[in-house]
């Protein structure tokens, strides 16, 4: 059973909003960083993990997060 807010990837941003200028970003950064994180030695994740959050900040992650929340309180008040 599919919940109001859910699937969240289905949440629209208006183009050139800073959520959606966020997450264009962000898929070259997950890009970039998932392999590594996934295939590197046990002692080099906590290095590579931080690079990951730096560049998650830089891309303006909470951005997104807040254009997220807008999302489903949106579809909690509207649906």
């Amino acid at each position: 059973v599919n919940r109001k807010w859910e699937p969240l990837w289905s949440i629209p941003f208006e183009q050139g909003s800073p959520a959606q200028i966020a997450l264009s970003k962000l898929d070259g950064t997950n890009d970039k960083y998932i392999p590594t994180l996934v295939m590197c030695k046990p002692d080099e994740f906590e290095t590579y993990w931080k690079e990951y959050n730096d560049e998650l900040k830089k891309i303006g992650i909470e951005e997104y997060y807040k254009g997220i929340e807008e999302g489903v309180k949106n579809r909690l008040e509207n649906w």
